[in-house]
């Protein structure tokens, strides 16, 4: 009994430092995020969920007031960096959605702008 508990501990602690490592990362890489994907990635939070990656690039693009081309690019680069998730050339009837981690950059950039 006492092994079973122990190795549920461990498991727990190991989740733990790979979501701790995770957010560091996050925290890392939303400092960096450009003007563009921080405006875009705020966009898709506002539809994450209801709409798909091509619909989403459409809506975000008419509603920032940007190329179609650029919002499609930046989306590409916040979905490769694990901000966002969606669908595939494989399946794309999936619905875009926005990480934790995608949430955590966002706020971190929301700070980061609130406090200059």
């Amino acid at each position: 009994m006492i092994d079973v508990q122990f190795e549920q501990k461990t498991g727990e602690l190991g989740l733990l430092r790979s979501r701790v490592a995770g957010l560091e990362n996050v925290i890392k890489l939303g400092l960096r995020l450009t003007e563009k994907k921080r405006m875009i990635l705020r966009e898709i939070v506002k539809i994450s969920g209801r709409t798909t990656f091509t619909s989403a690039v459409d809506r975000v693009s008419r509603e920032l007031s940007m190329p179609y081309s650029t919002v499609k690019w930046n989306m590409m680069q916040l979905r490769s960096s694990g901000l966002i998730v969606a669908g595939t050339k494989e399946r794309q009837s999936l619905p875009i959605i926005v990480t934790e981690f995608g949430i955590a950059a966002a706020g971190v950039q929301g700070l980061e702008t609130d406090a200059l």
